[in-house]
Order: C-alpha cells, then structure tokens, then sequence
C-alpha cells in the first residue's frame, strides 16, 4: 500500500506510466487505473498459497513482468 502509493505519486511527478507487479492484485482495475497505475500484474494466480507462490518467486515474478510488458506495449 504504501510503497505503491509513493511509487505512484513519484510517477505522477516525473510524468511517466507506473506499472505494478504485486504478489496479489486485489483491487479491481478500474481502481488502480483511478489511482495512477497504467498497468497492473499478479506474479501469483488466484487461489496460490503465498507458501507456494514464495517457493517460485522468482520464476513467478519473471513471467508476471513478461506479461505486463507485453500489456504495455
């Protein structure tokens, strides 16, 4: 929350696109579209332990960042 949030607000002052690669998203898009964020990705599906999703972090994060560059454009 809060680290997104100064994340976002930097964005806004630089004028830039802020992006988020989360574990979990569990706001709606219309939500973080109103809030500054371009683009938005769970490294986790829904329904994944975090136990789980922590054992292939790396992996997740990887291709979670794959797909929102791709959503990006």
């Amino acid at each position: 929350g809060r680290v997104v949030s100064e994340v976002i607000r930097q964005a806004h002052l630089e004028r830039v696109q802020c992006a988020v690669l989360a574990g979990k998203i569990e706001l709606s898009e219309r939500v973080w579209c109103h809030a500054g964020v371009a683009a938005a990705e769970a490294c986790a599906p829904a329904g994944m332990s975090t136990s789980e999703a922590m054992a292939q972090a790396g992996e997740r994060a990887a291709s979670a960042c794959c797909r929102l560059l791709e959503r990006m454009g």
